[in-house]
């Protein structure tokens, strides 16, 4: 297409083209009331008059046609920052939910170290190999899911989801939002939180239904919890923090609007997990375990650390004497801990296998632990 520029002979109007009118100047036809030269942006030419003036007519239709081309490709190129919307992404990539292994490593790095308080833990769903979670025990949570009352391979740990969302980053518990996932604590736990997420860039109301059971298999209460995409997310996300005092026994998630969203994924599930503990009166180092189930962890504080497995408790009297073989029999570390609750002291040993590091715990006072790894 011949582009071409009006230039107006007298100065006022000449003020202000290629419109001359825009200046106060009365157009006639496309022409200023002065004499008007029509030249080409390709050539110092000036032609015949008669052979160069636009109607307006027709200068509005090369002016639609423009803006028509315009809006095409605007509409075709979405703008750079909604393509990078996810992190990580690049210019025409956009992020697409796993629904498989996550392929991390058991317990593989995951931040500072996971104890926020004595008796919780906090699971990543790092920390054992991909593997479906129905009939699944793990730091004494008990798991199951169904699909229409039929148990089913559909919900895994160590999953991929959303990625690197703000309430669920992966690897996650992933699985089938037709399903029901359970959950059954090994201590009736007074605190409950963790990352939801759902396979959908945009809000679900709600997007996770969960009821909690306290002790006796009584109704605590059925929370709805809408999600929604987060600054800096893509899919629909919600966390859940558990407020009432009533301590829970067993959590049952489900999962509305399944064709909308058909996969979930739950990620950073703390919960109390543990009812006897140690902490180093100058390290920090933690010890906790289950006296009923079991289950124990460990946590170095100088770099995060986190060790768990199975042992066994007994007691005499006053003293309280856990043990933990590792290997087979007790995972990742050997340990023996013993605590007076006459004198509210205790101590205990931890070797990480296979020969590894062994660490000691020193504990004067335990009705001062916080089990954290701030100051104390």
């Amino acid at each position: 297409m011949i582009a071409a520029a009006v230039l107006c002979k007298s100065s006022p109007c000449a003020a202000a083209p290629p419109f001359c009118g825009l200046a106060g100047h009365k157009p006639v036809g496309f022409r200023c009331k002065s004499d008007v030269q029509v030249t080409s942006l390709f050539s110092s030419d000036t032609p015949p008059r008669g052979e160069t003036q636009m109607t307006r007519t027709q200068f509005r239709l090369l002016l639609a046609i423009g803006l028509v081309v315009f809006t095409t490709a605007v509409l075709a190129y979405p703008s750079a920052a909604f393509q990078k919307r996810h992190k990580g992404g690049t210019a025409g990539a956009q992020p697409q939910w796993g629904s498989g292994p996550a392929n991390a490593q058991p317990d593989a790095p995951s931040g500072p170290a996971v104890v926020s308080g004595c008796g919780l833990t906090t699971l990543r769903f790092n920390e054992l190999p991909f593997q479906p979670v129905n009939g699944l025990s793990f730091r004494g949570a008990r798991f199951s899911f169904s699909i229409g009352g039929v148990p089913s391979l559909d919900a895994v740990y160590n999953g991929s989801g959303p990625g690197q969302g703000v309430f669920v980053q992966d690897p996650s518990l992933e699985g089938n939002a037709l399903g029901v996932l359970e959950i059954e604590f090994p201590a009736l736990t007074p605190t409950l939180s963790f990352g939801i997420a759902r396979s959908v860039a945009g809000p679900l109301n709600p997007g996770l239904t969960l009821v909690l059971l306290d002790v006796n298999g009584n109704l605590i209460q059925v929370v709805n919890v809408n999600t929604a995409v987060q600054v800096g997310g893509f899919f629909s996300e919600a966390m859940f923090t558990y407020a009432l005092a009533t301590p829970i026994r067993r959590a049952i998630f489900l999962f509305p609007s399944a064709n909308v969203a058909p996969r979930f994924a739950l990620d950073n599930l703390t919960y109390r997990a543990f009812d006897r503990f140690l902490q180093d009166d100058t390290t920090l180092d933690t010890l906790q375990w289950n006296s009923v189930t079991g289950d124990f962890q460990f946590v170095h504080c100088v770099n995060g650390l986190t060790v768990s497995g199975k042992g066994g408790a007994v007691i005499f009297g006053c003293n309280l004497f856990f043990g933990a073989g590792g290997g087979n029999k007790g995972g990742q570390a050997q340990v023996q801990a013993s605590v007076n609750t006459c004198t509210n002291s205790g101590s205990a040993t931890v070797t990480i296998l296979p020969a590894g590091a062994t660490f000691t715990i020193v504990d004067s006072n335990t009705t001062d632990d916080l089990c954290t790894c701030g100051a104390p």
